[in-house]
């Protein structure tokens, strides 16, 4: 709440070394290497833009326990949004040292901060195949590549895990609206109303899929 409350900037640093100060306590007083203290605070470091701060939470995390599901599937998020110019400035020569010095990632080549991402998100499902989170996560990075076909094969698998999974479908729903696939879209659309489900899909997705609809007219039959 420190982290995300709004202030001044002089009162922001305030805020984080009070947030800090809690999170030594516990460490200290409490429980001692405390996992999900780090990635809420990486999460809410992150929201605030303090990029650096962040990754040091979850890289510290990644320390302390390399196979947390939850670490990976942050580090995951966190290299897929992390802005361009940070990467290439911050942090794409420092890949090695933080990671993979003592073994090779789980792709092929590090050519992108994408690439980084699809790793962590690939540890996380070698810990838990299953793993809803993870597998959105590499369907994200494939879609924001414009790997679509990539993309659609992960979002499939969601629905196989868990055939009702709201994340599975919406990551369909906005790849068919993308690519302007009508039929593929309408049948997600009308699963979701047969499933009574479709009202969970997040809002503003919902107003990206009406949209879409006002786009389209009759045509003959259709």
């Amino acid at each position: 709440a420190l982290i995300l409350k709004k202030a001044e900037i002089g009162d922001e640093i305030k805020n984080y070394n009070k947030a800090e100060e809690i999170f030594r306590r516990i460490n200290d007083d409490y429980v001692k290497n405390y996992l999900p203290a780090y990635n809420r605070y990486a999460r809410a470091y992150f929201d605030k833009k303090q990029y650096i701060r962040s990754l040091k939470k979850l890289n510290d995390a990644y320390s302390i326990a390399p196979s947390e599901i939850d670490t990976l599937n942050n580090l995951g998020f966190f290299y897929k949004k992390v802005p361009d110019a940070f990467y290439n400035d911050e942090l794409k020569d420092n890949l090695k040292k933080m990671y993979y010095s003592k073994a090779p990632p789980a792709v092929e080549r590090i050519r992108s901060k994408y690439d980084v991402s699809i790793d962590f998100y690939l540890k996380a499902k070698t810990v838990n195949p299953k793993n809803i989170t993870a597998l959105v996560g590499i369907g994200d990075v494939y879609f924001l590549q414009g790997q679509y076909l990539k993309a659609r094969e992960y979002y499939e698998s969601i629905l196989k895990v868990d055939p009702d999974s709201i994340a599975g479908y919406s990551g369909l729903m906005n790849l068919f609206i993308e690519r302007d696939d009508l039929p593929d879209l309408l049948t997600v659309y009308v699963e979701l109303r047969e499933k009574d489900i479709l009202a969970d899909v997040p809002l503003p997705l919902l107003g990206k899929l009406s949209e879409y609809f006002l786009t389209k007219t009759a045509d003959g039959d259709r």
